[in-house]
């Protein structure tokens, strides 16, 4: 939701999944706008973890939560009512950091 031109807050909802993990991200955040469609992000949350570890030969699950912290910057380009542009994050838990990379893609509310 953007309250300024040059601020906004929101959430993000992110879904990774892979062979033996997967992984939901659940994050509030704060925008600046720098200069318009231009956006460097805040945010923390939480990371769900649920991932397939062996055990003496079986397979078993294990959950774990992380809080995250987000720092990145990302770019919008206008699709109708939404935008739709490249974004990169750092984002920090569990003791380490992972870059993130992808489209972002924002709708209004």
């Amino acid at each position: 939701r953007q309250f300024h031109p040059q601020w906004s807050v929101g959430g993000y909802l992110e879904l990774v999944s892979g062979t033996n993990e997967r992984d939901i991200i659940l994050m509030a955040g704060l925008g600046y706008y720098p200069i318009p469609r231009l956006a460097l992000a805040l945010a923390a949350g939480l990371e769900l973890v649920d991932k397939d570890v062996e055990h003496h030969g079986t397979i078993v699950k294990e959950y774990e939560r992380e809080l995250v912290v987000r720092l990145g910057v990302a770019y919008g380009f206008p699709v109708s009512t939404a935008s739709l542009g490249p974004a990169v994050f750092a984002d920090y838990g569990g003791g380490r950091w992972t870059i993130v990379y992808g489209v972002s893609m924002v709708v209004g509310f």
